[in-house]
């Protein structure tokens, strides 16, 4: 146990960046992160097009429709989404990546070179 009644394996190591198509994240809160009311930032560099992250814990989906080349940064930050600063929300499906509590097995789709980081707070209920 650790802190406010928290536990998990210490073994276990705590990885919020990624450079593999195939990762899980953990959200050790109790409630699911969902981006419309809570902080969810997720940065993405690499080449690819048509790039797609799914969640194959609760079955969320986010496509990016356009392209990304070697120095553009795509930022998922809450309900926005950014290439390079701007925005390219349009070029999206208009659907968002959550975290449900625990474990969340996910999977990237149409990039290489890949560079994938989530920046978020856990939630207690």
């Amino acid at each position: 146990s650790w802190g406010m009644g928290l536990d998990w394996d210490e073994q276990e190591e705590m990885k919020y960046a990624f450079n593999t198509n195939s990762f899980t994240v953990n959200n050790l809160g109790t409630e699911k992160i969902d981006p419309t009311i809570s902080n969810l930032s997720i940065k993405i560099i690499g080449n690819g097009r048509n790039i797609s992250i799914r969640n194959l814990t609760n079955g969320t989906n986010y496509i990016y429709n356009g392209m990304l080349t070697n120095g553009d940064i795509l930022v998922i930050e809450g309900i926005s989404s950014f290439k390079n600063g701007v925005s390219v929300f349009r070029d999206t499906n208009k659907r968002l990546i959550e975290l449900s509590p625990g474990k969340n097995d996910i999977i990237i789709e149409g990039i290489n070179n890949l560079s994938i980081s989530f920046n978020f707070r856990f939630q207690y209920k």
